[in-house]
């Protein structure tokens, strides 16, 4: 970190260690300066761990407290130029070198649970689900934000009865039969709450869902006074198969070191098809409990 301080170019160099997952300690302060007098150059090095930002006693105690984490040295050193000098602005000449890429392979378990907009009626189904994932960090000055694109398989076996007014609006029980096969492609970004070998994080997105050879079975159901049922034909209702999913969730990762990781994460999902043209099953919904258990590893 460079600023310039009454004709005097002063250097804030900071030495440091990386312990883990990009956790620095502090191991010393020295402040360098550079003075330029009748064509001779004065290099001064001097170590001022108990001198550290005299001129500003509120930032010595921060320094002792700070996480050291990415960008702390650099908000440090900003806090002290905009203490001190007002006169000229901070020229900042920090450049990120590294950007982390890990690839995920993930198996998890789908608690879903299929409505219908127009009935309190719920099914329910659980099924096993395989994915792989794209975690990157576009720029360090994110240091605790990810994106991730993924892809991930999974199925629905759905079957029950639901009383709703689709139909003339007036109250009639359809008998639901639906098997189909799901592609996810999440599109999240997640955010740490730390910087530490464990880190607890929040994710949100959406999921683009392709559904792949739907089988679905409608009927009207009615009941005679003696209570015997009456079954009709199949109603022709198609499966839309391409539905939205809106994401959130959250889980933690755990860094045996800095190139893996591995994790358990809860999403909750709510998918709906992508157009309504008033077919029948236009108007279903499935809301997911999605846990997933995978392994990271940096590319």
């Amino acid at each position: 970190m460079i600023f310039l301080r009454n004709k005097r170019l002063t250097f804030f160099v900071i030495f440091f260690s990386l312990v883990s997952n990009h956790v620095f300690s502090q191991k010393s302060f020295k402040t360098a300066y550079i003075i330029t007098n009748n064509n001779e150059t004065l290099f001064a090095l001097v170590n001022s761990n108990s001198n550290l930002f005299q001129e500003s006693p509120d930032l010595s105690n921060k320094t002792i407290n700070t996480s050291f984490e990415y960008n702390s040295p650099v908000n440090i050193t900003e806090d002290y130029h905009n203490s001190i000098c007002t006169e000229y602005k901070r020229i900042n000449y920090t450049k990120s070198t590294k950007r982390d890429t890990f690839l995920e392979l993930n198996i998890g378990l789908i608690y879903s649970k299929m409505g219908m907009q127009t009935s309190s009626n719920v099914v329910t189904d659980i099924k096993p689900a395989i994915g792989i994932t794209l975690r990157f960090k576009p720029d360090e000055d994110f240091d605790r934000w990810y994106f991730l694109l993924g892809i991930s398989y999974s199925t629905n076996d759905f079957q029950g009865d639901f009383e709703n007014g689709l139909i003339n609006g007036k109250p009639k029980t359809y008998r639901m039969k639906i098997d189909y096969k799901i592609i996810r492609m999440p599109i999240m970004v997640d955010y740490s709450l730390l910087n530490k070998k464990i880190q607890p994080f929040l994710s949100a997105g959406f999921s683009p869902i392709l559904i792949i050879n739907p089988e679905n079975e409608t009927r009207l159901v009615s009941k005679s006074i003696s209570g015997y049922e009456n079954i009709s034909q199949p109603y022709v209702s198609e499966f839309r198969n391409y539905q939205i999913g809106l994401l959130a969730g959250f889980g933690i990762r755990y860094y045996p070191s800095d190139r893996s990781n591995i994790y358990v994460k809860i999403d909750i999902e709510y998918s709906f098809p992508a157009t309504n043209f008033h077919a029948v099953l236009d108007y279903h919904y499935v809301t997911a409990y999605i846990i997933n258990f995978g392994y990271s590893y940096s590319l």
